[in-house]
């Protein structure tokens, strides 16, 4: 069964474009069939393919296709798709490109740093999808909130759990799995391939695919990947 998956926050910054590839790196790793769909002016999902190409270290089963407007999205949306999932990474501004995507989603990702200021954009952006909804008279996708870029600091101090408890006051569904800050999150996502098949077996790398797979995990993914299989 074939799945729209939409990384949306009208927030910059916040990592939208690392979670939206790693996560179509694993979900290739599985045998499934990936379009990234890159609907970000900044192009950094374009980019990294293109570079990784250019390395001769290509990931498969992984296509890219580039929209630079709502209508440009609307329309590549609107066709038929031979992929197993296709991931959406939308502008890190309030744009139509936003609800273009969250229409078309089966699971809207909202990314955050940790702070306040992140979270209130993210409680914002959940509001602002709902009522779209509402007035177009449908039901809004299922959304989980996922931090990203959580560092020891983080884990020792107040920030975490302070943001945490401010989504669940606002009914935010937030994940207990999160994106750990890793410099080798940003090495891959700058074209060095894929992190799920690379030979390198030092712990970085293990703890990184480990990471990525908690958050798949908690997203019901790895699930809904196997059963697709079966």
């Amino acid at each position: 069964m074939s799945r729209t998956l939409a990384l949306i926050t009208a927030k910059g910054g916040s990592g939208k474009s690392t979670i939206a590839i790693l996560l179509a790196d694993a979900l290739a790793s599985e045998g499934r069939k990936v379009l990234l769909i890159d609907a970000d002016p900044q192009g950094s999902v374009s980019q990294w393919f293109k570079t990784a190409a250019a390395r001769r270290d290509r990931p498969t089963n992984i296509d890219v296709a580039r929209a630079t407007s709502e209508t440009e999205l609307s329309a590549l949306l609107g066709q038929v798709s031979g992929h197993d999932d296709r991931i959406i990474d939308v502008p890190g501004v309030a744009d139509k490109s936003l609800i273009v995507a969250a229409n078309a989603a089966d699971l809207i990702i909202i990314p955050a740093r940790v702070g306040a200021f992140d979270a209130a954009q993210a409680i914002r952006t959940a509001a602002a999808l709902a009522a779209v909804a509402r007035s177009q008279g449908r039901i809004m996708a299922p959304y989980r909130l996922v931090m990203n870029g959580v560092n020891i600091v983080d884990l020792r101090g107040v920030a975490l759990r302070e943001v945490q408890r401010l989504m669940i006051e606002s009914k935010i569904p937030v994940l207990s799995a999160y994106f750990a800050e890793r410099g080798i999150f940003k090495t891959f996502v700058s074209g060095f391939g894929s992190l799920a098949k690379t030979q390198a077996s030092v712990r970085s790398v293990s703890e990184a695919r480990r990471n990525v797979r908690e958050v798949m995990e908690e997203l019901g993914l790895l699930q809904s990947a196997s059963g697709a299989d079966s």
